[in-house]
């Protein structure tokens, strides 16, 4: 809607009764100004999916289609709900934000049991930590946590492995006798997952770049905040595009 400074002091025409500047005139020049930004191409396209019962939602992007275009090669994503394991039931959203213009990379913020999928593209990172084997963090309130690699058995593919508990606390046996610390598992691809015990209930936020030439996932930062003691786990990764690999920087506790 276009206005003029002399209508600033007529009746509004949402039928209020007020001035136009008391009442709509703020409103219309924020939408102006996105028009213009989105004419300038400013403005990401976003896509988002929330599922707050947690039941599992899910739709396919493609975030650079336009239509009558040949989809076969077109780079596609998949966002879902209800995919993580000790997910489920948890409100969950996530959403894909794809710039007009300047790098083709694309951000996804994942909440609760939401994760990203993409397209096969040009081979996945190796997960790797610099210059150690391991990281270690512990908070103030005596909450611990240790990153590693870890390996599939069945696949030999590497990942993020992340345990963190109480320290001094003693483990949780499984029926098996088996070690069961709350645990989280992050893939050079960006795909997470993790079981939450009762005694460890946590909120995780993922963050991931989406490139859409190469049609890869990848972490970028991931938040696990502890119900039990308020505080909240940060990871911070970084890629080498020139090794392939995705690097775990550091892990600390706020």
């Amino acid at each position: 809607m276009a206005f003029k400074n002399s209508d600033r002091n007529k009746p509004c025409k949402c039928g209020s009764g007020k001035k136009y500047k008391k009442c709509c005139l703020a409103r219309d020049k924020s939408w102006q100004r996105f028009l213009v930004k989105m004419k300038r191409k400013e403005v990401p396209f976003r896509t988002k999916i929330s599922d707050p019962e947690g039941t599992g939602l899910g739709v396919e992007v493609m975030p650079d289609y336009t239509p009558g275009e040949d989809v076969e090669f077109k780079p596609t994503i998949e966002l879902k709900t209800g995919t993580v394991q000790g997910g489920e039931g948890v409100p969950s959203e996530v959403t894909l934000s794809v710039p007009q213009k300047g790098p083709r990379i694309a951000s996804v913020d994942a909440k609760g049991s939401a994760s990203a999928s993409a397209s096969e593209g040009g081979g996945a990172f190796t997960a790797k930590i610099k210059n150690a084997k391991k990281l270690k963090a512990k908070s103030r309130k005596g909450l611990f946590a240790i990153a590693r690699i870890g390996n599939q058995r069945d696949t030999g593919l590497c990942f993020f492995d992340v345990i963190f508990g109480l320290a001094g606390e003693s483990e949780t046996k499984k029926a098996d006798t088996g070690k069961d610390r709350p645990h989280i598992a992050v893939y050079p691809s960006g795909n997470g997952k993790f079981f939450r015990l009762a005694e460890y209930k946590c909120n995780i936020v993922s963050r991931m770049n989406f490139d859409l030439d190469q049609q890869l996932i990848v972490p970028t930062g991931l938040e696990v905040e502890c119900q039990l003691t308020g505080e909240v786990l940060l990871l911070e990764f970084s890629i080498d595009q020139s090794e392939r690999a995705c690097y775990l920087d550091q892990i600390s506790f706020s």
